[in-house]
């Protein structure tokens, strides 16, 4: 790009080029590398797009393994690597794959306040350890969640559906009062043999 420089009275003070070049990819792979015990298989998935694909699994070249994606079985589970080529140059990322998930949405025992005062200070209430998951993970592992909190008397004042910090201290758009809230919040673990609920229960003190 060409920048040209003009001032008040409209006369051109020079002019200067810009070169613009795309962001790297990320290293990252898109798909979880944990699967439930039972699955035949799990795929992992590189960046999508790019040449040369080579998959590893932990240094070992894996024959023929030059997709974008690969198939792991159980009897599989370790350290996977590919690497592929952007813009000329090779670039790499890494995932350790195993066979039993790591649990999901574990209760936070340190979310037991927060302060919805706009701020952009613990103003939102989530009751777990934040950790990053993309949405085909949650859409695969952990369906039908759902949050609900009650005020001390047992009214429902909340609820929702989404896995995101998302409690904002309000009920049908009114700020609720300072006060100690229960939450109830659940989902649906493909892992879990018979596909019960998975249940986590406490308390959250809010104060403005």
């Amino acid at each position: 790009y060409v920048v040209n420089v003009v001032d008040a009275t409209g006369c051109s003070m020079g002019n200067d080029t810009v070169v613009v070049t795309q962001l790297p990819v990320a290293d990252t792979l898109v798909m979880t590398a944990e699967y439930c015990e039972g699955d035949t298989a799990a795929i992992l998935y590189a960046p999508q797009g790019f040449s040369a694909y080579q998959w590893f699994y932990d240094t070992t070249l894996i024959a023929g393994a030059t997709g974008d994606s690969i198939l792991v079985n159980p009897a599989q589970i370790g350290n996977y690597n590919v690497n592929w080529l952007y813009n000329g140059c090779v670039r790499h990322t890494s995932v350790y794959v195993q066979a039993v998930p790591s649990p999901f949405f574990l209760p936070d025992s340190t979310a037991n306040v927060f302060t919805p005062n706009g701020d952009g200070k613990n103003d939102v209430f989530y009751p777990y350890v934040s950790r990053i998951y993309n949405n085909a993970t949650i859409d695969y592992y952990a369906r039908d969640f759902s949050i609900r909190i009650y005020n001390r008397w047992g009214n429902l004042i909340y609820e929702g559906s989404t896995y995101l910090p998302q409690w904002d201290g309000r009920s049908n758009g009114r700020e609720m009062p300072d006060g100690v809230y229960f939450w109830v919040c659940s989902y649906v673990s493909r892992c879990a043999p018979d596909k019960a609920p998975v249940t986590s229960t406490g308390f959250v003190h809010l104060m403005r």
